[in-house]
């Protein structure tokens, strides 16, 4: 982008606000290879983690609190565009937002070169046809909290990138190897090649998490919120558990 920031006169320009829109779409976050990021820390750790920012919009309203960030920015050669705070309201799907975002590079790994990352936890989750971004943004979040750096989702799980997904991953997602698998078939025959032993998560029922010795190398599956992993993929797997 090579339009400058507008500091005088508040307002994005057409172009810019088009980008933005099509962002919240996934095709176009694939088309574009980026993605919405907001917030001052997710930007703070996409900027420690080497994430190339395309550029950054702040609302003007915010410009006060925001000017140790904006200045970071500006060392870095980094535009940013300021927004009435109203058009910024029309971005931002927060109730309470801190009034700024960055566009970022998205790179999607291969979900086999996901497997090859260095995982010290030798544990891979799984994401079964999970729907709300909210949802595995804490999934991904908690993976990383836990030392896992593999993240697999399944065909029809929502888009890791979703602006709300990212929010919620609170940064994780940089941190992560997250990628999409192809059909659940064609995973497992993956897996059980590579020697995983494939456990399903449940809310009841199997074994207490606390009771299984795991193997050296573990792949837990996590179902949907509405409707949790479909039998046909729980008979599949070597074990069921569950956190009494």
């Amino acid at each position: 982008m090579s339009e400058r920031p507008r500091i005088q006169h508040p307002g994005l320009s057409k172009r810019i606000a088009t980008r933005i829109r099509k962002l919240t779409q996934k095709k176009y976050r694939q088309e574009f290879g980026q993605c919405i990021i907001e917030g001052e820390r997710i930007i703070r750790d996409a900027l420690a983690h080497g994430i190339e920012l395309d550029f950054c919009v702040a609302a003007h309203g915010k410009l006060e609190r925001l000017s140790p960030l904006l200045g970071e920015l500006r060392k870095q050669k980094i535009a940013f565009f300021v927004s009435t705070d109203k058009e910024f309201e029309e971005f931002s799907d927060t109730v309470e937002t801190q009034g700024v975002f960055a566009i970022a590079k998205i790179s999607p790994m291969n979900w086999e070169e996901a497997l090859k990352v260095d995982n010290p936890s030798n544990i891979v989750v799984g994401v079964h046809e999970l729907s709300d971004p909210g949802n595995l943004g804490t999934i991904i979040r908690t993976c990383d909290w836990f030392g896992v750096k593999t993240v697999l989702l399944t065909e029809g799980s929502v888009d890791p990138y979703n602006p709300k997904a990212v929010r919620a991953s609170m940064g994780s997602i940089f941190r992560t190897a997250v990628a999409h698998a192809p059909s659940y078939d064609e995973l497992l025959t993956s897996l059980k090649r590579r020697r995983y032993e494939i456990y399903a998560a449940e809310s009841s029922g199997g074994e207490s998490v606390y009771d299984v010795k795991p193997g050296k190398k573990v792949f837990l599956l996590l179902g949907s919120e509405a409707h949790g992993l479909p039998e046909s993929v729980l008979e599949s797997v070597h074990k069921r558990v569950h956190i009494p």
